[in-house]
Parts: C-alpha cells; sequence; structure tokens
C-alpha cells in the first residue's frame, strides 16, 4: 500500500495559502501597484530566459494546476501554461504593464533638460 499519496488541493486551501508567507506564497507571481486584477490584462513577463509584453486572457484551476493563457502582444500567438502548485521552482513573474508605463511617465515628467550627468575622472 503506497502512503505517499498526496491528497489534492482544493481551490479555497491554494488562495488561503497564497497569502505573504503562506504555504503557496510562492505563488504570488503577478506583482502589481494598482491593484486592478481584470481579465484580459497586460504584463511584463519575466522568465530565466528573457522577458515579454503578455496579456493575460485567462486563468484556471484544474486539480493542482494552474492554467494561465496568455497571448503574445507582438505576434498574437496564444499559448496556455500550466504550473503545478507544488513545484517550487521560479517560473516567471508578470509585473502589471499600466505600473511600467506609469513609472515610465512619472520619470519622464520629472526630469528637467537641466539633469547633466556629471562625471569625476
Amino acid at each position: 500500500m503506497n502512503t505517499n499519496v498526496q491528497k489534492s488541493t482544493d481551490f479555497e486551501e491554494l488562495l488561503d495559502g497564497m497569502t505573504p508567507n503562506g504555504k503557496y506564497d510562492y505563488l504570488r507571481i503577478i506583482l502589481t501597484k494598482n491593484g486592478n486584477h481584470t481579465i484580459p490584462q497586460e504584463y511584463l513577463m519575466i522568465t530565466k530566459h528573457g522577458f515579454s509584453k503578455v496579456k493575460l486572457l485567462a486563468v484556471d484551476y484544474l486539480k493542482d494546476s494552474i492554467r494561465m493563457d496568455f497571448q503574445c502582444t507582438s505576434t498574437g500567438m496564444v499559448k496556455s501554461i500550466y504550473l503545478d502548485v507544488e513545484d517550487r521552482d521560479f517560473k516567471f513573474l508578470l509585473v502589471d504593464w499600466d505600473d511600467i508605463r506609469k513609472m515610465v511617465l512619472d520619470e519622464n515628467l520629472n526630469k528637467s533638460d537641466d539633469d547633466l550627468l556629471e562625471f569625476e575622472f
């Protein structure tokens, strides 16, 4: 008899565990300052191999896996990514595109032509 059978994680347990320092806190892969969690939403996706602007089209939970459907904004190609809720390895990080846009705009508005770089030789 196999005593290592792992019980399936239900959706409520998954959500409860995604709090800071919770059992599944490593699954908090979406970073946003504006609190906008509507779908579809655009993000900068950062992986081990690079980054790209994507649109998150759908999120679903299917028996211990989170399925996320993404569309590449430059090619239009749609791809589903499955995350095993027990896998702690880094897969990707999503940063809200509106937050990035706002930071860049704020940075450009705060710069003046008098801001010259000074180099000490």
